[in-house]
Formats: C-alpha cells, structure tokens, sequence
C-alpha cells in the first residue's frame, strides 16, 4: 500500500481498529525504506504499542541532522495517524459537564 493510500484509510477510520489497520504493514515499508529505521528501538516499540505520536517524535529525533529531507515520508504518516488516535481519543472519553 502506497502511503497516500494509507493517509486516506487514516482519515476515513472511525475507529482505533480501523486506524491500526490502515498502519498496518507500515513498518515493514518504512523499513524498507529507511533500513536504518530497524536499529531505532525507540520508534520500533511506539509502532508495536500502536503509539503513534510517540513513534512520530521518534522518528522526528532520528531526523535532525539528516539531509535532503530524510524521513519525511514515513513523518507524513506519522502525523496524521497520531492526529487521528488524538480525535478518536477525544470522542471516546467522557465530557465533565460544569455545574
């Protein structure tokens, strides 16, 4: 699946399932990608916890000092999926009603 693909599944999902589905496989592509990737713990175990803002910051650490844009594809991803658990998260969790 072409990441532009999976940005439309990210914005289509109503669910954390469907959102962990559309990411699903994008490791291995990101790995293949960006080898180096393989050797980042850090974003390794974000993505097996399904923490995507977490794996976002990551990858965005690993990126400093990388030329020519490096990583910007797989931070595109990133950043729309952690958008999404954040709003998915939002909808999920009881509102406080003032009194």
């Amino acid at each position: 699946m072409s990441n532009e693909e999976r940005i439309t599944r990210i914005q289509i999902s109503k669910t954390h399932q469907e959102l962990n589905q559309a990411l699903h496989g994008f490791r291995e592509h990101a790995i293949a990608t960006h080898p180096g990737l393989a050797l980042n713990y850090a974003f390794n175990l974000a993505l097996d916890r399904n923490q995507y803002f977490h794996a976002l910051c990551d990858i965005k650490r690993a990126a400093r000092g990388v030329w020519g844009g490096g990583y910007k594809d797989v931070i595109g991803v990133l950043e729309r999926a952690a958008d999404k658990q954040f709003l998915l998260s939002d909808k999920e969790s009881p509102r406080k009603v003032a009194s």
